[in-house]
């Protein structure tokens, strides 16, 4: 979250400009992306051994939505109020399987 709110521009920047990066580039970019989910599905895999990769999967991409849509839907929010809502959020979302 702490990204999210210190540095909203470059998750507005990627929403906006990645479709315009190079195929080469936006591919790179595509593949780092999933290997960033791949890092907590086996995390998420790991701290609940009953969790399958897919659920754990599904479980990542939504919180990585939910953070990433931060800089639109917490914009007219003060950080103190709406980083406590998504930081709740998020933390259901995770344990939303155990």
């Amino acid at each position: 979250l702490d990204f999210a709110f210190e540095t909203p521009a470059f998750i507005r920047i990627q929403d906006r400009d990645l479709q315009s990066l190079p195929e080469g580039a936006r591919r790179k970019v595509r593949r780092m992306q999933r290997e960033y989910v791949e890092l907590w599905v086996a995390t998420l895999c790991a701290v609940d051994p009953e969790l399958n990769e897919a659920d754990a999967r599904t479980t990542a991409h939504a919180v990585f939505g939910l953070i990433n849509s931060t800089p639109y839907s917490a914009g007219r929010t003060p950080s103190r109020n709406a980083r406590p809502v998504l930081r709740a959020m998020a933390l259901a979302a995770l344990g939303v399987l155990h």
